[in-house]
């Protein structure tokens, strides 16, 4: 099932790189922070990390990253699709956690939820389709995945724009692209 690959996060205004080998994968337990959190409790407190240009915090912690890392894995192997990705050609995943737009009147309940991992928004979780690149750690190459993969999934997006909070990043990109 496992194969080289990377994974890249991207939030509101961070993006996690996580290069993910056979073996970290064949090793991979569920992170103790996140043990009895449902799935999208782990989503919303890795998103609330990547939102609000928190890096420099992670960045300069290596516990904090490194939870981070194993929770980004955690949200990869415990999804139900999982395995068509692990079966395609790609080599490259992104998935995009974007925040989630609260309806009037119901605020309280997604409140409390963001309120559960100490999150200031809740989140949706999208996998774009996995990308094949030639060589893992070239950036350029990672950039051009990046581009292909938001492209490929741009429609999705468009038509499901309604359930982002207005101050999500996706409403700019779906406007570059209409230009």
């Amino acid at each position: 099932m496992a194969k080289n690959f990377v994974l890249r996060v991207m939030g509101e205004s961070d993006i996690l790189e996580v290069m993910i080998t056979e073996e970290r994968l064949a090793s991979h337990k569920a992170p103790a922070h996140i043990k009895g959190w449902e799935r999208s409790d782990a989503a919303n407190w890795l998103a609330h990390w990547l939102d609000g240009d928190r890096a420099a915090s992670w960045m300069e912690d290596k516990a904090l990253s490194d939870k981070m890392e194993a929770t980004a894995i955690d949200l990869l192997v415990s999804d139900e699709n999982v395995e068509s990705f692990f079966s395609s050609e790609g080599n490259y995943l992104l998935l995009l956690l974007l925040r989630e737009k609260w309806p009037v009147g119901s605020k309280a309940g997604f409140k409390v939820k963001a309120d559960k991992v100490e999150a200031n928004h809740t989140y949706h979780m999208i996998y774009c389709q996995p990308q094949k690149i030639e060589t893992l750690d070239d950036p350029q190459l990672i950039a051009s995945a990046e581009s292909q993969a938001l492209g490929s999934h741009l429609p999705a997006l468009k038509k499901a724009r309604k359930i982002f909070a207005n101050s999500s990043a996706v409403h700019s990109v779906i406007k570059q692209a209409l230009r």
